[in-house]
């Protein structure tokens, strides 16, 4: 009889401290925001390029980025602030990868790219399409420098998630069409009409 009450106080305690466990993690899991790059709705980052490190900046590097003339400030402004957010997510990703704030240049598309630097350009990309990006590789077998492609009739309000999402192409992704719109810059959006 003696030996029974040790063992049940024991076995009290037990309970006790793993549902203690249990509950502690439930409210952490709840309370503190996922690690992951995407929200809740991916359970992984968005497909890599098949050659993501050829469409992808060497890691450590700080790329220009040179806006057509013909945006004008408000817009390279825009698409600036899109392009740079990336830059929240340097240590993240391990990529340390910095894009300097835009300035509007007067270039052609003809006209050679500096290394290690996007020239965004007031072009229609492709059918159907309001931005694109094309990533040149270096002798390194790594970007080198880029053309990113916004359509002429692309919205006002559209330009910082176009300058974001074509920059997320520059960094090896692909576009994350399984995931809702807003959980990923890297999702479509068929929210960027033109005006």
């Amino acid at each position: 009889m003696g030996l029974h009450r040790p063992i049940s106080l024991l076995l009290r305690v037990s309970a006790v401290c793993l549902l203690t466990f249990v509950g502690t993690r439930l409210v952490l899991g709840l309370l503190v925001p996922s690690a992951r790059a995407q929200s809740n709705c991916c359970t992984v980052q968005p497909p890599l390029e098949v050659d993501y490190l050829g469409t992808s900046w060497p890691q450590g590097q700080s790329v220009a980025v040179h806006v057509q003339a013909v945006f004008g400030d408000d817009a390279k402004n825009e698409l600036s602030a899109g392009i740079t957010s990336w830059n929240s997510y340097t240590v993240n990703t391990c990529s340390g990868i910095t894009f300097m704030a835009a300035t509007l240049e007067d270039f052609t598309v003809t006209d050679p790219i500096p290394d290690y630097t996007i020239r965004v350009i007031k072009v229609n990309p492709n059918p159907g399409g309001m931005g694109a990006i094309i990533v040149r590789k270096g002798n390194d077998g790594r970007a080198i420098n880029a053309d990113m492609m916004i359509h002429p009739d692309a919205s006002f309000s559209g330009l910082r998630y176009l300058g974001a999402h074509e920059a997320g192409h520059s960094h090896g992704m692909k576009n994350c069409n399984y995931c809702l719109l807003g959980t990923s810059i890297m999702t479509r959006s068929g929210l960027i009409n033109s005006t």
